[in-house]
């Protein structure tokens, strides 16, 4: 029962990876969305059985002044904002207890939207003009949430796809491929002094797009080989595993050990 359940919760993530970041993280959200309103339900049972009410009132005011204090940096508008929201609060305390329930489901549908505009905000065009600091902290919330993605679907590449047909064989073959990988001996990427000063992980081979920056390693990191590389005419890329922060990406042969990279990729 569970290796269907995996079946078809990681072979849905096969089709998932396959749709933009802003709309897949939109997706996700839907899900989210209708898994915390039942979870509001859950919760309001159990507060009106434990009288423990008014405590998620004021946990949803903790998490929205939290959001408009890293939002706001302490501008003045953040510190008017809130503290007319936990005024709110308190109003809404000393309220009619039926009415807190709707307050809360409505924090929570604000609470998603706020982190999807937060999350995705770095690929629209108006990003542009943003600061600096702001940009370096819009991007660590896009990085938790593909994070939070690599650990959901861990091993999904085992998988087929469960929206879309795929001839028998080439499943066969990709399966093969990986019960290999999993038989040969683990390979550590060994940085030269450049990597080993602090080396990017990306999600693309590309130079050109901070974006797709998912993580950093230097020379105290456990840097494992998944047995793929490319090279994109100017330089060599090698996929990577980083089992600290648990995410996969791309790391630049240029920081990599020159008589590892030449084994690696069999001199070119």
């Amino acid at each position: 029962m569970r290796e269907i359940l995996k079946k078809y919760y990681l072979g849905a993530w096969q089709n998932i990876y396959h749709i933009n970041w802003p709309v897949r993280f939109f997706m996700e959200l839907v899900f989210l969305i209708v898994a915390g309103f039942w979870l509001v339900k859950l919760i309001s049972w159990v507060g009106k059985k434990l009288r423990v009410n008014v405590f998620l009132v004021k946990g949803l005011i903790w998490i929205v002044t939290e959001i408009v204090h890293f939002v706001g940096n302490n501008s003045e508008w953040a510190v008017d904002t809130e503290n007319r929201m936990i005024d709110w609060g308190n109003a809404v305390i000393n309220r009619d207890k039926k009415k807190r329930i709707s307050i809360v489901k409505i924090g929570i549908c604000f609470g998603v939207v706020v982190i999807y505009f937060l999350a995705v905000f770095v690929d629209l065009p108006i990003a542009k003009y943003l600061s600096g600091y702001y940009l370096e902290e819009l991007e660590k919330v896009k990085s938790f949430c593909q994070k939070f993605e690599i650990m959901a679907s861990k091993d999904y590449e085992k998988y087929p796809p469960l929206f879309v047909e795929i001839e028998k064989e080439e499943f066969e073959e990709a399966a093969e491929e990986v019960a290999v990988l999993e038989d040969q001996e683990p390979v550590y990427i060994r940085l030269n002094e450049r990597g080993k000063r602090g080396s990017n992980i990306r999600s693309e081979t590309n130079l050109d797009n901070d974006n797709n920056i998912i993580g950093g390693v230097n020379e105290n990191s456990d840097i494992l080989y998944r047995d793929k590389w490319e090279h994109d005419g100017e330089r060599y890329w090698i996929r990577v595993y980083i089992s600290a922060d648990d995410i996969e990406g791309w790391l630049s042969g240029n920081l990599i050990d020159s008589e590892q990279l030449e084994e690696i990729t069999g001199g070119g």
